[in-house]
């Protein structure tokens, strides 16, 4: 079951691809378009908390440096600081500093701008792309999409937690 603002980003999105198909809402179109969006939505989802765990499980260890350095990652690839609700690892990290705030001041971030209540918007939309290219028995194609080179030495990471939490499912 997808969270309220979730559903919300799914909706906006079959909406925007609905229309650019010149579908409107209500026709057997649309709906085709959007049962077959949420349910990519819904395994995106699934993915994201298996890769929470597998995040937890590998990086335990993990030191103060090394999370940094995570979060800097994130912040070169996606241009801008992460909120917590942006990235896999947060539960890890969240614990250790108490609050998203003092971590990011870790890392001699700026603090990241408040976003809208679906944030994972970046990383949802990888996994809906990663699921839909393993619905098509793209294998190759869909691990690329977790090796992206500007996350630097932090890529390994991705690939790992993508392997790991395939294990579990």
């Amino acid at each position: 079951m997808l969270s309220k603002g979730l559903v919300k980003a799914a909706k906006q999105e079959v909406l925007k691809i609905a229309r650019s198909h010149g579908y409107e809402t209500g026709t057997p179109e649309y709906e085709q378009i959007r049962d077959e969006h949420m349910r990519f939505y819904e395994l995106a989802e699934t993915a994201l908390r298996e890769r929470e765990r597998a995040f937890r499980r590998l990086h335990m260890d993990a030191t103060d440096e090394e999370l940094v350095g995570y979060v800097r990652a994130w912040t070169e690839l996606l241009g801008r600081v992460p909120n917590s609700a942006e990235l896999v690892g947060s539960t890890l990290i969240l614990p250790r500093y108490k609050k998203w705030n003092n971590y990011i001041a870790r890392a001699e971030l700026p603090r990241p701008n408040p976003g809208p209540r679906y944030e994972r918007r970046f990383i949802l939309r990888r996994e809906v792309r990663y699921a839909r290219l393993m619905d098509e028995g793209r294998v190759e194609e869909a691990r690329e999409q977790f090796n992206d080179p500007r996350l630097g030495d932090y890529a390994a990471w991705e690939l790992a937690l993508l392997d790991e939490s395939n294990k579990e499912a």
